[in-house]
């Protein structure tokens, strides 16, 4: 049985799942998750439940509290964000991930920032026309921007800098 206020914790999840479920989610592959995960936060509570009531923060053992349900909507979340982080590995394409993987050599070996020129020092690309190209998928793929820095010396240069939100 659920505590008035875990059915009203519930609810609010199983309100979540439905907006999941419909239409309006962006995220169509996710529909037969959430359908489960109705039945699943149930099955979550009921042991976390029992867990907490033998190590004695329950004192009944017949009611799930509204504290309990939302541990359990907490865990169900986090499955759920967890299940979508890795359809995201698995649907990634090739291109995103070689992005991927040079912002990340950017952001660690050169500072967050770098040129054409730098990039094709650093092996990371042949010629400067194709680090150039490289930088400008980047930037077309939110993985950075260029700014104009203006050198004491010469002419100004166009630098990448990497977006670190976008890594995490």
């Amino acid at each position: 049985m659920l505590a008035d206020d875990a059915r009203a914790a519930y609810e609010a999840f199983w309100q979540y799942l439905q907006w999941l479920m419909s239409d309006q989610c962006p995220r169509p592959e996710v529909r037969g998750v959430a359908a489960k995960m109705e039945g699943q936060v149930l099955r979550i509570a009921l042991a976390l439940h029992y867990a907490r009531h033998h190590a004695g923060e329950e004192d009944r053992s017949d009611v799930v509290s509204a504290d309990t349900m939302r541990h359990a909507t907490e865990i169900a979340m986090y499955f759920l964000a967890t299940w979508l982080e890795v359809m995201d590995l698995i649907r990634e394409s090739p291109e995103t991930r070689r992005l991927t993987q040079l912002a990340q050599f950017i952001l660690k070996s050169r500072g967050g920032s770098t040129t054409a020129r730098e990039m094709q020092q650093s092996k990371q690309a042949k010629t400067a026309r194709e680090a150039h190209a490289l930088l400008e998928r980047m930037v077309v793929r939110g993985f950075g921007r260029f700014e104009t820095r203006k050198s004491k010396t010469g002419p100004s240069t166009q630098v990448f800098v990497v977006n670190a939100d976008r890594l995490d």
